[in-house]
């Protein structure tokens, strides 16, 4: 019986190819959107988990309980490791971390040739990093070398990049072209699935030789240090959280903060999908963005499974007669009902197994796309059960109703071919309802993608407050600052360059410098922060940021700890400040220098355009220097950046050239705006394509059933376009309805979206119309090709039953 199920299958399928097809794929794009969820959530829920200690394994943090609002943060101050370890012997080990950093990187390779490159993942550790978290020694020295300064591990990936076959260990790698350090031993290359995604590993004493006074006494500084601790089993967390804060608060620290100061423990498995502690050593994703791949794969899977039940159904018709013979012939209910729930899970399968192929091309896609935060989606065995369950499960519930309404024939009414919407062959309001279901859905992701792209070149074009055209940036070696002076002479005299400025940073940059501020003399304002610049005079003509009032800076400061300032105008409303003449000769304290207001520029972004104006000091330090700024006449061609780099070359002919397109970094801020675009454009597409699916099946359906009365029209002289106008206005009025319904919702979602940005674009109507236009065009194209053959029919074929 079962083989005789699959025997009638495969011969429905070749007797109702389009019909098949068109089932086949739609089901296969929802089902490989399915998976690709399901893989992505199976990866995001993965990171650390792999280590045999990960219940026991915890991160420090700590929150600040400020006058507004609660800061979180992972990052800690240098002691605290230390203070740890000397006064709390209730964990079993404690780890300390600096980084990962990305760092200057010379050695000899494998063939003689001197490399020299800047080298991300270079984390700093110490002995029990081994002991605690489960990263293996695949060769030479065990995990206590780290206890000794200079010291340095190289992941099987480094190790194979750089020296081939040969034995890397005993060779000598120098950092920052300073101090060398010894490969004493080769690790596994971790997993991209890990929270501390190295690629070397130095030993903590050469972090603590570079900065030995931070380490030691300095409560203050917190920079890219964090540490774990393994705590015994069935440890009372919250008491250990207690004695925590009880031996920070025996430290030198100021009082007010020691009373707003709490220490945390935080589990290995949080540190992911805990967006507080924005300051973590990989990317975070949010629980919240978790459940929104869950929802949208849902809501595609759903749409799949609608534009099935319409397909399926849309063949009742057509089939009502085989029905009829069958019953006739003593066929039971039942044996049809299993008869289409065989033919629908073959469907399912062969869907099944093209989705597995689409979700493949997709995660290849995907993990392309997120080279920055190194992506690594793979199937696995946990997949492919899912796959399998999925499958029956979409089978099920997407073929129930198509089975029923198919078995559900009156043999008599199908062979007098009687059969119509209230006789079994589906509901029609029903079926209206899912296809105004479908296309709401496609209008709420168009709606949304046409306002995500608005907003995206919104931000792209808006003037950021200084002028980035033709600019173009160099990164020199620590120290440079001595040469900096002739370094941008020699540029400056090239017949391309248009302006030169030395600096620490450009006024938009990944990497900033960011303090406390506040008048002196007068009590700290919590939650007061401002970025701060250090360039030459020439900074702020150059970079067009026009100095309102006061005057510039002199290449010069007062001495080590006292500095000239000059600062834009939300600083000023930070301080109270309400002219610029009440704010230039004051002095304000930055913890560790003060300055003395000289003038006021006007406002510029110092980050992205999603957190909108910070506050901005700008000062003359020319021991900062290490990056120069160069205007060229013309946009960079091949020639002009050989020559720069053969100049760079007069002064450091061995150290690594690094030249970057300011237009080109400023894009790089945007990398999950435009991730969310992509995605979003994908699932309109998506949704676009199974929405003219299942409403080519409910036109399908009605034209089928309404054949006779076609045929009568046309034999009594009706037009084609008469009869595409009874179509067109049902239609018409559906995808009205779809429109009405995703319309507030897309606007609910959109405005939520919208808060994330300081500077966004006003929802207006215009963007609703553009999307149902698309819309409605392409339901129009869909309903106006199957209407039309309808029409344009031989009325004989539908009447010569009569």
């Amino acid at each position: 019986m079962l083989k005789n199920y699959f025997v009638i299958a495969l011969r429905s399928f070749r007797k109702n190819k389009a019909y098949s097809l068109l089932n086949v794929l739609g089901l296969a794009i929802g089902l490989a959107c399915c998976l690709f969820v399901f893989t992505i959530i199976r990866y995001e829920n993965s990171f650390d988990n792999w280590h045999t200690k990960k219940d026991r394994i915890y991160r420090v943090v700590s929150h600040y309980h400020g006058d507004n609002r609660i800061y979180y943060s992972g990052i800690l101050p240098y002691p605290t490791g230390d203070a740890i370890l000397r006064d709390l012997p209730d964990f079993e080990k404690v780890v300390q971390f600096h980084g990962p950093e990305d760092e200057k990187i010379s050695l000899i390779d494998a063939s003689g040739n001197f490399q020299v490159f800047r080298q991300s993942g270079i984390l700093y550790t110490d002995e029990h990093f081994f002991e605690v978290m489960d990263f293996e020694i695949l060769k030479g020295a065990p995990g206590d070398a780290l206890k000794d300064p200079y010291k340095v591990y190289l992941t099987q990936e480094m190790a194979t990049k750089y020296y081939g076959d040969e034995n890397p260990i005993g060779k000598m790698v120098k950092l920052n072209n300073d101090k060398d350090l010894e490969v004493v031993g080769i690790v596994q290359t971790p997993p991209k699935n890990t929270n501390l995604p190295f690629k070397m590993i130095v030993s903590l004493p050469t972090m603590r030789l570079r900065m030995p006074d931070v380490f030691r006494d300095n409560w203050g500084m917190t920079w890219a240090y964090s540490c774990y601790a393994l705590a015994p089993e069935d440890a009372d967390i919250p008491e250990l959280e207690r004695k925590l804060d009880a031996a920070m608060d025996a430290y030198d620290r100021d009082l007010e903060d020691r009373e707003k100061s709490t220490i945390k423990l935080q589990p290995l498995s949080e540190i992911h999908n805990d967006e507080r502690y924005g300051d973590g050593q990989n990317y975070v994703t949010p629980s919240l963005m978790i459940w929104a791949f869950v929802l949208l794969g849902a809501l595609i899977l759903g749409t799949a499974c609608l534009n099935f039940i319409n397909l399926s159904t849309a063949q009742a018709i057509r089939r009502a007669k085989e029905v009829g013979v069958r019953k006739v012939l003593g066929s039971l209910k039942s044996q049809l009902f299993w008869q289409f729930m065989i033919e629908i899970l073959v469907i399912v399968l062969v869907g099944m197994v093209i989705a597995l192929t689409l979700g493949q091309i997709l995660i290849s896609k995907f993990n392309t796309f997120l080279t920055e935060i190194e992506y690594d989606l793979s199937y696995g065995s946990d997949v492919i059960w899912f796959a399998i369950l999925l499958a029956v499960v979409v089978a099920f519930f997407a073929g129930l109703y198509p089975a029923l309404i198919l078995s559900g024939y009156k043999p008599v009414d199908a062979l007098n071919h009687k059969i119509n919407i209230r006789k079994g062959s589906g509901n029609i309001n029903l079926r209206r309802i899912l296809v105004i279901t479908q296309f709401a859905f496609t209008n709420l992701m168009l709606i949304c993608t046409v306002i995500i792209a608005a907003q995206m070149d919104f931000m792209k074009s808006k003037d950021l407050g200084f002028n980035f055209d033709r600019v173009v940036t160099i990164d020199f070696p620590d120290g440079a600052y001595l040469k900096m002076d002739a370094i941008a002479g020699e540029y400056r005299s090239k017949s391309y360059v248009e302006d030169v400025s030395k600096s620490r940073t450009t006024p938009l940059s990944n990497s900033n410098w960011n303090n406390s501020y506040f008048i002196k003399g007068e009590e700290y304002i919590d939650g007061n922060n401002a970025n701060i610049k250090h360039g030459d005079k020439n900074y702020l003509d150059f970079y067009d940021i026009e100095l309102l009032s006061g005057r510039n800076i002199a290449e010069q400061h007062i001495n080590d700890s006292t500095y000239d300032i000059i600062v834009n105008e939300k600083l000023l409303t930070t301080l109270g400040w309400k002219t610029h003449e009440e704010a230039i000769g004051q002095w304000i304290d930055m913890g560790y220098i003060e300055g003395k207001v000289i003038g006021v520029m006007e406002n510029y972004n110092v980050r992205s355009l999603q957190y909108g104006l910070k506050p901005a000091i700008f000062m003359y330090k020319s021991d900062e220097f290490n990056q120069l700024a160069i205007r060229l006449k013309s946009e960079p061609s091949p020639d002009v950046v050989a020559d720069i780099e053969a100049t760079f070359r007069q002064f450091y002919p061995n150290d690594l050239f690094e030249f970057e397109v300011l237009k080109d970094e400023i894009q790089d801020h945007y990398v999950l705006e435009n991730m969310l675009h992509q995605i979003i454009k994908f699932v309109s597409v998506l949704s676009i394509l199974l929405g003219t699916m299942g409403l080519y099946g409910l036109v399908s359906f009605m034209t089928n059933k309404n054949a006779k009365d076609i045929g009568v029209r046309k034999v009594f002289g009706a037009s084609v376009a008469s009869i595409l106008g009874i179509f067109g206005r049902e239609y018409t009025k559906l995808m009205l309805i779809a429109f009405v319904v995703a319309a507030p919702l897309a606007y609910w979602l959109m405005s939520l979206w919208m808060e994330e940005f300081a500077y966004r674009i006003d929802i207006t109507y215009g963007y609703f119309v553009i999307a149902f236009g698309i819309s409605f065009a392409i339901a129009l194209g869909t309903v106006g090709y199957r209407s039309f053959r309808a029409a344009t029919a031989n009325p004989i074929q539908s009447l010569r039953y009569e």
